[in-house]
């Protein structure tokens, strides 16, 4: 470039998942997306941001172009029966991958069926760290070495980047009608507007 700089680009990649679960098979939404991070990180990406919780499908699309982000990946079966799983995969852009980016991932699927390591013992290994992490550092973690989930592990940076997602749509000029307003729906804030409603 021409500042003379020779770093290059962060390899980043955000994750989201929802509240499926299956356990007869010992794996949910939750455990698919922590895996789905083993993998990106084994890949050599330089971070995987997951955030802390269940988040809607959007969020994820807006954080991989906000977070300046290479891939989004949703762990989500969306409108499918309660029993799917799903794997949905946004680009840099923050749309959902389209010809001739799926048909590459799809041959990258193929030609890595075999695992490159045992996720079972690195996830394992993961979840430990992550608890022992959790347990000796402060409830309001920053995006120090010490915070697996790079600041999301903090619900107020969670909110933070769902509002800004929000915010996002209802400045878009998209949004029609005067008595709109777009919220970050959180129960707190569906509680509150069906309260005002009854009132």
């Amino acid at each position: 470039s021409d500042s003379g700089s020779d770093d290059k680009k962060k390899l980043v990649a955000v994750i989201g998942y929802d509240h499926r679960s299956k356990s007869s098979f010992d794996l949910s939404s939750k455990s698919f997306a922590l895996l789905t991070k083993l993998v990106f990180l084994q890949a050599g990406f330089d971070e995987c941001i997951l955030f802390d919780g269940y988040v809607p499908t959007p969020l994820v699309a807006y954080a991989t172009t906000k977070l300046n982000a290479a891939v989004g990946i949703m762990i989500t079966a969306s409108h499918n029966p309660k029993n799917d799983a799903g794997y949905k995969v946004y680009w840099k852009d923050g749309c959902q991958i389209r010809p001739p980016l799926d048909e590459g991932i799809a041959n990258c699927i193929l030609e890595n069926l075999d695992p490159w390591v045992d996720y079972k013992s690195l996830l394992e290994t993961y979840i430990q760290k992550s608890s022992s992490s959790s347990s000796s550092s402060s409830s309001s973690s920053s995006l120090g070495d010490g915070d697996t989930l790079y600041g999301l592990s903090n619900p107020d940076i969670t909110t933070s980047m769902a509002d800004a997602y929000f915010n996002a749509i209802a400045n878009s000029g998209l949004v029609v009608g005067a008595q709109q307003v777009v919220t970050n729906p959180t129960i707190t804030n569906i509680q509150q507007q069906q309260q005002q409603q009854q009132q």
